[in-house]
This record gives C-alpha cells, sequence and structure tokens, in this order.
C-alpha cells in the first residue's frame, strides 16, 4: 500500500483503525464512496473535521393523509392517541417515545400500501375485539384467521386501515 493513498482526501493509514488492515486493500481499490469514509471518520471530502449532521438529532417519521379533521377523530377518539393540533398539522403523541408523529394533509394523498404504524400490545384477541367495538376493521390477509390475525408467522399480527387508507397494525408483544 502506497504512503500517499488518500481516499476522499485522508490519508488511507489514518482509516485503519476504523476498518483493520484488510479493509485498507479494499479502500486503496476504491471499493468505498467518499459518503461511506465520511459517515466513518466525520471528514468531509476534502479531509476537513466536521460535526455529523445528525448524529444528535431526534428524527421523527410522518405520513400523510387526505382529511385532517377525520384523522384528528380516528386517531385522538378511536385509537385513543393523544393528538394536537398546530398549522393546519397534527402530531400524535404516542406513549413511550419522545419523538412525535407528524400527520400532514395532501389533497392527491395515496394511501400507503406498507405498514406505516405498528401499535404492540399485550394481547391481540383483546386489542381486536376492542378496535372492532369502535368500528375498525381488519385486512383478511391470505393466511390470517377470520378475525384478520396472523398468526403463523413472527408475532400475531393483524392490519386495519386510518379514514385515508393508510395501513396500520397491532402486533403481539412477547
Amino acid at each position: 500500500m502506497s504512503p500517499a493513498a488518500h481516499i476522499a482526501g485522508i490519508p488511507v493509514e489514518e482509516m485503519l483503525p476504523w476498518v483493520g488492515a484488510g479493509g485498507a486493500a479494499l479502500l486503496t481499490a476504491r471499493v468505498w464512496t467518499a459518503a461511506r469514509v465520511a459517515r466513518l471518520t466525520g471528514r468531509g471530502r476534502s479531509g476537513e473535521e466536521r460535526t455529523l449532521m445528525f448524529e444528535q438529532t431526534k428524527a421523527f417519521s410522518g405520513f400523510a393523509v387526505d382529511d385532517i379533521d377525520r384523522a384528528r377523530a380516528f386517531y385522538g377518539e378511536t385509537l385513543g392517541i393523544r393528538v394536537t393540533a398546530e398549522h393546519g398539522l397534527l402530531t400524535l403523541h404516542l406513549a413511550g417515545g419522545d419523538r412525535p408523529t407528524l400527520v400532514y394533509p395532501k389533497p392527491d394523498h395515496e394511501p400507503a400500501t406498507y405498514t406505516i404504524l405498528n401499535f404492540p400490545v399485550e394481547d391481540i384477541d383483546a386489542a381486536v375485539d376492542a378496535l372492532v367495538d369502535r368500528g375498525v376493521t381488519f385486512e383478511r390477509y391470505e393466511g390470517a384467521d377470520e378475525r384478520g390475525v396472523m398468526r403463523a408467522i413472527g408475532p400475531p399480527i393483524a392490519w386495519f386501515r386510518d379514514p385515508a387508507g393508510n395501513v396500520l397494525a397491532v402486533l403481539q408483544e412477547g
């Protein structure tokens, strides 16, 4: 390995603590991209020290709905989640987390075809019963029982949709 070998302006020798001696050959072959190197070292393309941009950020997720008022009623009243509204947006304050979930209106909303929120429960059957009593209809995917609960693979789980058509799930912990 040449003592002058650099990737993204950083001497390969300085990267050895992160990749090991065997990894140095990969680096000199330029298999690693500058973005990966920057992520490992906290250095920019020219080799300057820099703060990792999102290292301390408390990221949060969000999803779209077609009707904020119906979403507020569903998430707040039907599901019993604390919901706040500000600037035309909703915030779901989910238990056990310090990162809220943002719900925003989107006039040309297309429902998510994947599960956007999972709600862990102690007893899947009790949760399904309680939600059905509140007017929730469960999806009937192949392999699920007559109530919509999939029990054959992984933890017992049942899927349902919010008023905007986004997929949600309850799954049994443990």
